[in-house]
Parts: structure tokens; sequence; C-alpha cells
């Protein structure tokens, strides 16, 4: 009995631990892979001329950093463009610092100032970049958010791949930046979890109409096909509404893409570590209302991945005081699949970590790692019961779909 119950145990063990971690590794690898788009081969504009494109950015009390941002998008080396910035109720400067860049930029830049609150079934971005669409006037649109800063060529090599692919839609996944210690290592690994739960990698394929992404950092995307969809009123309720446009871009027969972009901006997602830990547990959420099923199986997967060596350890030690006869050798076995456990654990970390520029010795902490991941996802699925959520101080009611309205003040 005791050797067969040894045996299930391994056998439950090696699943859940060694090979999972076998299946990350190979899974970072594959998904840098297949979401290295702009970067393999170099893009340019031929004969250096493109369409007109409106660059439309939204901004809610991001004070000096939206400075940082507007700079970054006014010295685009792409010969065509202009800027939509939306100031959407600010109560700091950030108003007077859009005015006073719009002052000294009249034929690149202009504002548009919000002080209403959002009508009722719309959430406060999708509200505020549709008061800006209809300023701006190009061809294609590129929206980015006032945390981002651009390369000076970003633009230009996007608005390149999209002509020479024939894309429609393109959105970056940009490099992270001004990270303290604990947002370097939780931003990684969250991103990796919610890259693998809901096969982001996947949704580039033309085949599977169903699977699609965006990331609402950046997004370009031409303005017919912007139009046909219905615009961000089509997903004015979406609280993800950067994957539901992209779901509704796929659906109407574009080739929207998702890939690396960290050589052409970074952004600065969260100052604060409260604000990260609200702000990943508000993306899984808005990525899985529709499907709990799957937050379910992300946490389980985690609690697996980083927890499951430590019963395995008190087990091998339980093993080595307590033998059974003829199977002495079980507690070897014990100690080497913790020990595997334990060297592919810091091997797929370190390569997440440093697929994202992270220290790869970041990987030596994977109990907090774990932990902070652990509490997003239970923070994800009280949010998929509560379906109340309080962002950038807007509350929103959601619905079962994941569909966002205005809570009551």
């Amino acid at each position: 009995m005791f050797p067969a119950l040894d045996y299930s145990l391994l056998s439950t063990y090696l699943g859940l631990g060694p090979l999972n971690w076998l299946v990350v590794i190979v899974g970072a690898q594959l998904t840098r892979q297949q979401l290295n788009l702009l970067y393999k081969r170099k893009y340019d504009l031929k004969d250096g001329q493109g369409p007109l494109v409106s660059i439309v950015i939204p901004a809610k009390n991001e004070g000096e950093p939206i400075r940082r941002c507007l700079e970054s998008a006014l010295a685009q080396s792409y010969p065509s463009f202009e800027i939509v910035t939306v100031n959407d109720r600010s109560t700091d400067n950030t108003g007077a610092i859009i005015d006073e860049l719009a002052a000294k930029n009249p034929d690149r830049l202009r504002a548009v100032h919000l002080t209403e609150n959002p009508p009722a079934g719309w959430t406060g971005k999708c509200n505020a970049l549709h008061h800006a669409v209809p300023q701006a006037r190009g061809e294609w649109i590129l929206f980015i958010d006032s945390d981002v800063t651009l390369e000076p060529n970003a633009l230009r090599q996007t608005m390149a791949y999209c002509m020479q692919r024939d894309h429609q839609m393109v959105s970056l996944i940009l490099h992270v930046t001004d990270r303290t210690l604990i947002d370097s290592l939780i931003t990684p690994v969250a991103a990796s979890a919610m890259f693998g739960l809901f096969a982001i990698p996947m949704s580039n394929r033309d085949s599977q109409p169903d699977n699609a992404f965006a990331n609402g950092q950046f997004i370009l995307i031409r303005r017919d096909a912007y139009d046909k969809v219905g615009g961000h009123e089509a997903v004015k309720s979406a609280f993800s509404e950067d994957v539901a446009l992209a779901r509704l871009v796929k659906k109407a027969g574009y080739r929207p893409r998702t890939t690396l972009g960290d050589r052409s901006a970074h952004v600065r997602m969260y100052s604060t570590f409260s604000t990260g830990m609200r702000g990943w547990s508000r993306n899984f959420f808005g990525m899985g209302a529709e499907k709990p099923w799957k937050l379910w199986a992300g946490l389980f997967f985690v609690i697996a991945n980083f927890f499951a060596i430590y019963p395995a350890l008190g087990w091998a030690i339980h093993r080595q005081s307590h033998p059974i006869a003829g199977h002495e050798y079980l507690a070897t076995v014990w100690w080497s699949l913790v020990g595997l456990h334990a060297l592919l654990m810091l091997a797929g970390l370190a390569t997440i970590y440093g697929g994202s520029r992270s220290p790869r010795w970041l990987a030596l902490l994977s109990p907090v790692s774990g932990g902070l991941l652990t509490i997003i996802f239970i923070r994800a699925l009280i949010l998929c019961s509560t379906r109340r959520v309080v962002w950038r101080g807007d509350a929103y009611q959601t619905h079962e779909s994941g569909a966002a309205a205005p809570a009551q003040r």
C-alpha cells in the first residue's frame, strides 16, 4: 500500500511541478518567437512617404509625465502626423501642460478638454477617446496611453510594417520601465501568466477569428477599419476595450496583429505597488470575466507551479527518515524530483525575467512572486463575484459579460 501511495504522489507531483515548469520554459521561448514580428527585418517607408496618422492620447491626472509622452510623440520621425490629446476631467496640472505644448506646436497638437462624467454605459477611457477621434483627420489612428514614451522611429517603423504586411491594426507590447523592485518582481510573471492563460500568441492566426488581443497602450489602426466596427462606441462598456476592439476588427475580416514593441516604446504602468496589484487584478478580471474558469485554472496552475515543491520537500524528508523496507530508493527519487523542480523553476523564472530586461536573480525570490501572483488571481476572482471595480477615481458595476457601466456615485 505504502509504495503504491508514493508512486501515485510522485506521478502527481511530477505533472504539477517539474513538468509544468518545463512547459513554461518552452512556452516562453515560443511566445517570443511568435510575437516577434516587428523586428524580424527592417521595415521602412517606401520613398519616405506615408499617409497622415493621428496620434490620439487620453490623459487623466497624469501631471508632469504627460509632458514626456507628448514630447516623445512630437519627436516622431514619421513624415506626416498630428496629435489629438484629450484631457479627461483632470484635477491637477495635466490640462495646463497639454495647453502649454499645444500653444508651442499649433500645427501638430490639438487639445480636447472634458469636464463631464461619462454618460451611462460608458467607461471613462472609451468616452474620452470617443470625443477625441472626431478631431482626428488621419487615414490611420495611433492610440497610446499617456504614460507611454515613444522612440523617435516608433510610428515610422510600425506604419511601414502595416503597409508592407497589409495589416489593418497592429498593437505593440511595450517595455515596462521605472519599476520598483516589487514591480520588477511581479510584472514579468503576471504578463507571462496572461500570455499563457489567454493564448495571446495564437491571436495572430487569421484562422482563429474568436481569438484576438490588443494592448491599449499602443494600437495603430486604419481609420476605415475603426469606423466600420463602430469605433469605441461599439466597446463603450467593455472593461478591456482594447481586446474587445481587436475582436471586432478580426471578426470583420481584417488581419490585426500583436507584436513585441519593446524597442519602439516604453511605459510606466503603475506608480505604486498597491496600484500595480489592483491594476493586474483588473486586467485579469477584464480578460477573464466571460470565462471565470480560466482564472480558477490560472490560480491552480500558479499554486502548483510555485508551491507544490514545499509539501514535496516535506514528504522527501519524511521518506528519508521513514523508509519503506525494500523501497529505500523512494527517498532518493523524491529528493531528485524536488531538486529538478527547483532547477526548472529557477530556469523558467530566469527566462521570464531576462526576456523583460529584469534582473535574472529575481528568480531566487520565487516564493514572493508566486505569492503576489496568487493574490492577483484571488482578487480577480473576487471581482468576478462582486463585479464592482474602482479605477482612476471612477467606480464601475460590471455585468456577467465583463461590460462595465458607471456605478452610482
